[in-house]
């Protein structure tokens, strides 16, 4: 459920398109909820829809940005291209992602949910199962940087460890790049290395919980700027760094540019989380 000061923040903001060029809400177009995938039945249509597009963009000619291994491609390539942009530069990431499932899948409204790892340690079930699109076992996809191997250091009973997602050192912190540092440098990077396999390398986006442990970091993002006095950047080079010809929309053409100043505002970018 939204509390009431969403949902009048989402209202002032739909009767505008919010020029970021990488999408944002059009007239009339309701705000999307992030929802919390254990939340989610594993044959939730959000679930479900997320298998059908993990399939359809495998199915894609692999030189094609908005396909699977396109897509992993994107990160490889320019995921520390941005200096001190760790948060905006993979906000506009799976922003980006996002509009390509619902191109891929055919479901208009579908919105990337979040594992709030800091709750539910364990990988969520959706992930696993004979056949299932989300299972890296299903594709046992090859990156082209020679890593072959896609087997997830984790399993459905393995547990993370609870100092490699404590916050307690990250969300009380006041200056944003410290923060935003020990966020990436702390549980991020701990979630990655801790389930190997292709999350334990920079073609982590080739495992689908890649996007869902993101979702979660964008999340944790929105969570800490809920604190008085905490902002986001307000320094010029910051706001204007570019991210040029990275990103793919839903046609697989290369977006031209996005400005990390134009990624501040998630409701404006048309999403909000379940528990904000």
């Amino acid at each position: 459920m939204l509390t009431r000061r969403s949902i009048l923040k989402a209202g002032a903001l739909t009767c505008a398109t919010i020029a970021t060029g990488i999408g944002g809400i059009a007239l009339g177009q309701s705000v999307r909820i992030r929802r919390d995938i254990n939340s989610l039945d594993v044959d939730d249509p959000i679930i479900e829809n997320y298998r059908l597009a993990v399939r359809r963009l495998h199915e894609r000619d692999d030189s094609l940005e908005h396909s699977w291994l396109g897509q992993a491609r994107i990160h490889f390539d320019h995921c520390h291209d941005p200096r001190d942009s760790f948060l905006a530069w993979h906000r506009a990431y799976i922003h980006a992602f996002e509009d390509i499932i619902r191109e891929a899948s055919g479901d208009a409204s579908w919105a990337l949910p979040y594992w709030d790892w800091t709750q539910n340690r364990q990988i969520p079930v959706h992930f696993f199962g004979a056949g299932n699109e989300l299972d890296t076992s299903t594709w046992n996809d090859a990156a082209p940087n020679g890593q072959t191997t896609s087997a997830r250091r984790l399993g459905p009973n393995d547990t993370l460890s609870l100092n490699s997602v404590d916050l307690s050192r990250i969300v009380n912190q006041r200056n944003f790049a410290v923060f935003e540092n020990r966020l990436n440098r702390g549980p991020h990077g701990s979630v990655h290395v801790s389930i190997g396999g292709h999350m334990g390398a920079f073609f982590s986006p080739l495992d689908p919980i890649f996007w869902v442990h993101h979702c979660n970091v964008d999340r944790l993002w929105e969570k800490w700027l809920e604190t008085p006095g905490h902002a986001n950047p307000s320094d010029a080079a910051w706001l204007n760094d570019e991210y040029a010809s990275t990103f793919a929309d839903p046609q697989g053409n290369l977006i031209t540019s996005v400005r990390a100043g134009s990624l501040l505002d998630a409701i404006g970018l048309g999403y909000v989380y379940d528990d904000a």
